[in-house]
């Protein structure tokens, strides 16, 4: 956003503080960016302004106070910090990905259909979904790196008005710690190279759950003024929640010690609403209940899809690296190497996480080798080394994985060929 050259920096300088790795960079997604998520941030904003009496609150949320980013890897949901004269809030595109594609996944199941509609497809199809999506998620690149798969127009629009919601229930939670006055971090005072970005995000319970409370009955207060039926609000803040608690179950966000977990916060936001909207709660609520109780039991099973996959990868590659021969020299097997390739290939597709944890173990660095390189004495000690073997091993696998993910894992980076001279 022009005008605003040092959100993009302090953002850029969290990512880029990790070491050995890279950001991981969502190529080409034209679901979520900032010319997507601030115009409805700009709306919320529009209509908080038009309702608030007190004008310091007018003040806080005038257009050019507060500015959207999106960050692609975090273990965050979003965070708002100060940085003068605005307030920056950042929110995890990979999250969202997630968000849209459990979405996208489960439309089938919900939509309306008409006698020239094909039947409902069979919920274990979004089941296995689901299960690789949560598992993409909890890798290290934490972003769903599949394909959009074919779908029919209506599923393809519920599901983009399902991220819609989320989106904006999302940016109403930070926006209502800004009109809250809660504990905000000044990126000023920290510094990135030594303070993750999850570690701004240091608002407690109490305060995180107002924010939920608030943030919901925002959501659904300003959808009429965007054309939309306010009870989609209640279904962007249930569903999102509903995907969260997907997102911590596997460790791919984490609530903190202070935090609430995503349950908890569900569970506020309901009583909440019902609360508010009293006698007429089950209507405002009908289709966010549906919601509820479909992703409750499409994310229990797919969770328990998901282990199972894992199992089974880490098992596989756990005895390909302490037993596959070394992949070096013009005496290997090249047909047991491309054997292992393609089951590992057939792995990434269903049990990611195992997959790339796996390659990531097991590779040095360029320092690490350049210091093996150093210390080896004889050329029987190169091809009897494990650390060695291992290595060569993980990169060959590296090699043929979807490039964002070698940068995230930092395989560019890597040494990728023996000296020509090897050791005498």
């Amino acid at each position: 956003m022009t005008g605003t050259p040092d959100v993009d920096r302090v953002f850029l300088d969290y990512l880029s503080s990790r070491g050995k790795t890279r950001p991981f960079t969502l190529e080409g997604s034209e679901h979520l960016d900032e010319t997507v998520i601030q115009p409805i941030a700009d709306s919320v904003l529009a209509f908080v302004r038009g309702s608030v009496l007190d004008p310091a609150l007018g003040e806080l949320v005038r257009p050019d106070r507060v500015v959207v980013r999106t960050v692609p890897h975090a273990k965050v949901q979003a965070v708002t910090i100060w940085l003068a004269p605005v307030h920056a809030i950042a929110v995890n595109l990979g999250l969202m990905l997630f968000v849209y594609r459990v979405a996208r996944a489960v439309a089938g199941q919900v939509i309306v259909r008409t006698e020239q509609d094909p039947p409902v497809p069979p919920e274990r199809e979004a089941v296995d979904v689901v299960a690789t999506l949560v598992d993409w998620l909890s890798s290290p690149v934490h972003a769903p790196l599949i394909d959009d798969w074919p779908a029919g127009p209506r599923e393809v629009r519920t599901a983009d008005n399902i991220a819609r919601a989320c989106e904006r229930f999302v940016l109403c939670h930070e926006i209502a710690h800004i009109l809250h006055g809660h504990l905000i971090a000044d990126a000023g005072l920290a510094d990135p190279a030594e303070v993750p970005l999850e570690r701004l995000d240091q608002r407690g319970w109490q305060q995180e759950i107002e924010a939920d409370v608030v943030g919901a009955a925002l959501t659904m207060d300003s959808l009429p003024d965007s054309g939309v039926d306010p009870r989609a609000g209640a279904v962007g803040a249930v569903f999102f929640l509903r995907c969260l608690a997907m997102a911590e179950s596997v460790g791919a966000i984490t609530p903190g010690d202070t935090h609430p977990t995503a349950a908890e916060r569900l569970a506020a936001v309901d009583s909440a609403l019902r609360m508010r909207y009293g006698p007429h709660a089950p209507k405002m609520l009908a289709a966010a209940d549906e919601y509820d109780v479909l992703l409750e039991r499409v994310g229990a099973a797919a969770l328990v899809v998901r282990d199972r996959r894992r199992t089974q990868a880490r098992a596989v590659l756990d005895r390909a690296f302490r037993e596959h021969p070394l992949i070096f020299g013009g005496d290997r097997d090249w047909d047991r190497d491309v054997a292992l390739l393609e089951q590992v290939q057939t792995m990434l597709a269903t049990a990611p996480s195992a997959v790339l944890e796996a390659v990531a173990a097991n590779l040095m660095d360029t320092a690490e080798y350049e210091r093996w390189w150093n210390a080896v004495g004889s050329q029987e000690q190169l091809r009897t080394d494990d650390r060695f073997r291992r290595h060569h091993l993980a990169l060959f696998l590296g090699t043929y994985l979807p490039p964002p993910v070698k940068r995230a894992l930092g395989i560019n980076t890597i040494a990728f060929t023996t000296p020509q001279e090897p050791p005498s």
